[in-house]
């Protein structure tokens, strides 16, 4: 129990409207705050905060409360664990241990010591043996130091086909959980084989930490195999809602202006080790929305920087349409030069070059007229008739007239065709939800 005097403190200590700020965008109406109900789906805002009161309120589904009912209710959360989590957000650190009430399966438990037992096993293979020699000095020729690697606790699976069934067997591991964990293949005759053979290992954890899976980089030039081969779907792991590097990520969102999502996991660990430290990857180029779930709930904006080729650029594009309606999450985009992935911008430019170009950002619509006028011949006619076409139809998305206005002027000057007859082509704003793509905060080269 937390005593009530330490529950008062930190309820003192905390203004309501700078927590729940977090995770919604709130604006000043009389004298209270409003924005979206993080709780349900809304187009119009119902949730109201008090700050005189110190309290929220939902007028459209009811919920309502102080500081600790918002975390209790948004991260399902127990009591004590909301007050220490809103102490921890007023940095005021308790000297009290908070745990879940509700008891672990005992096959989940089981399955997250071998998943863990195996990190441990790849990791102590990569550092400390000749076996993991190659692997590693390819990790240090990635630019990757020691200290990244251990952070990350990357791994290496060596060619041996049964060196995962020996070192499970030997600790006395049942065969139907060696099965269920999804570190094997098997043979007609049932025999277990190891999945991963030399391949570079990238552990894959839950938000809390705990290890659900890996992924393995391939170290031969066999091209008939997967470059990256991931764990099957398994109890613990689901591809379509993890999201590499979250659990360390997600306690600088706030500070750092939300999550950067990258293509991939040498990407996150790159820009980790060059002092951006919010990045997360999904699991491959295509954004699930079981993983825009997840984010929205952690965090009100998220930055896509994907890599500065065509496949990349087609990517962003791709999540900007998936994002486009979301109505609590602030898209930006981040378009890297020279058709560089942001690894090979931090070894070319360095660590402070890259910080400052994940800062300077494009709204999705400024994106979008820039993608789209990827090779265009702005000559040929046609060819500019075509993206103009494919211009105003997205610039006609947009239902702020100001940011319609600041889009068109930059058609124009991009197109040499007068402002006037571009709004007479323009489609009538749609009397959807506002598109938060809509407010132009900066419109920027990335040229870097």
């Amino acid at each position: 129990m937390i005593p009530e005097a330490t529950v008062d403190k930190v309820l003192k200590a905390v203004n309501i409207a700078d927590y729940i700020g977090q995770y919604v965008q709130l604006r000043k109406t009389g004298q209270n705050l409003f924005g979206l109900c993080p709780f349900h789906e809304e187009h119009t805002p119902s949730f109201s905060v008090n700050e005189p009161k110190q309290i929220f309120h939902c007028f459209s589904c009811g919920r309502g409360g102080n500081v600790f009912k918002f975390v209790m209710d948004y991260d399902n959360a127990t009591f004590p664990e909301a007050v220490k989590k809103v102490a921890d957000f007023a940095g005021m650190p308790l000297d009290v241990q908070v745990g879940h009430a509700t008891p672990v399966d005992p096959e989940i438990s089981k399955q997250q010591h071998i998943l863990q037992d195996t990190a441990d096993l790849f990791h102590h293979i990569l550092m400390n043996t000749e076996k993991g020699q190659t692997a590693l000095d390819y990790l240090h020729k990635r630019g990757l130091t020691d200290d990244t690697i251990e952070a990350f606790q990357l791994g290496y699976a060596p060619e041996e086909r049964n060196l995962l069934v020996a070192f499970l067997n030997n600790r006395k591991v049942d065969y139907q959980d060696q099965r269920a964990s999804g570190l094997f293949v098997e043979d007609q005759e049932g025999k277990l084989f190891d999945r991963f053979n030399d391949r570079v290992m990238f552990p894959l954890t839950d938000s809390h930490g705990q290890v659900i899976g890996f992924s393995g980089r391939i170290l031969s030039k066999d091209k008939t195999q997967a470059k990256y081969l991931n764990s099957p779907e398994t109890k613990l792991f689901n591809k379509r809602d993890v999201l590499f590097n979250l659990h360390r990520a997600k306690a600088d969102f706030g500070r750092d202006g939300g999550p950067i999502l990258f293509e991939g996991y040498m990407d996150v660990i790159a820009a980790y080790q060059a002092g951006v430290k919010t990045g997360i990857a999904s699991m491959g180029t295509s954004l699930t929305t079981e993983q825009v779930d997840i984010i929205s709930h952690l965090s009100k904006r998220l930055t896509v920087c994907y890599d500065g080729d065509e496949p990349g650029q087609k990517a962003i594009e791709r999540a900007v349409a998936m994002l486009a309606d979301h109505p609590r999450l602030q898209t930006d985009v981040v378009v890297l030069p020279d058709g560089m992935d942001p690894d090979e911008f931090i070894r070319a430019r360095g660590a402070e070059a890259f910080q400052a170009q994940v800062k300077s950002v494009l709204t999705p619509t400024a994106f979008m007229l820039q993608f789209l006028a990827r090779g265009v011949d702005m000559n040929n006619d046609q060819a500019k008739l075509t993206y103009l076409n494919a211009a105003l139809k997205t610039i006609g998305k947009i239902s702020n007239p100001v940011a319609r206005a600041v889009y068109v002027k930059q058609l124009a000057d991009t197109t040499g065709v007068p402002e006037s007859a571009l709004n007479q082509s323009l489609p009538a704003p749609q009397q959807a939800v506002p598109q938060q793509s809509s407010a132009p905060v900066s419109y920027q080269t990335c040229a870097g």
